[in-house]
C-alpha cells in the first residue's frame, strides 16, 4: 500500500473509530496529547507523520477507552465484539 493509500485508510480508520464509538478519546490530552505532537505536525505537516498521529489515537482508544463512563474515571471500554472496530483495531495491529 502506498503513502497516499495508506492515509485515507488510516484517516478514514479513525473516524469511522470515533463514530462508532460515540465519543471522544478518554483524557485526550491528559497524557496522549502535548506540545511536541503538535509543534512536530506544523514543522513537517506530511502524510507520513498524520499516519503515525491516526495510529497514535486508534491505539489510545484502545488503551484507555471513550469519555462516557463516570464509574470508571470518565472512561468506558471499547466493545471488541464489534466485528467493525475489531477490524480498524487488527489492521492497526492493537489486536
Amino acid at each position: 500500500m502506498g503513502i497516499k493509500e495508506e492515509h485515507k485508510q488510516k484517516q478514514a480508520d479513525y473516524m469511522r473509530l470515533k463514530a462508532l464509538v460515540g465519543s471522544d478519546i478518554s483524557d485526550y490530552c491528559g497524557s496522549w496529547c502535548n506540545n511536541d505532537v503538535l509543534d512536530d505536525m506544523l514543522k513537517n505537516p506530511t502524510k507520513k507523520n498524520a499516519i503515525f498521529y491516526y495510529s497514535s489515537l486508534i491505539t489510545r482508544y484502545f488503551e484507555v477507552g471513550c469519555e462516557d463512563n463516570p464509574a470508571n474515571n470518565g472512561a468506558s471500554e471499547i466493545d471488541l465484539c464489534d466485528s467493525e472496530i475489531y477490524e480498524i483495531l487488527k489492521r492497526n495491529g492493537n489486536v
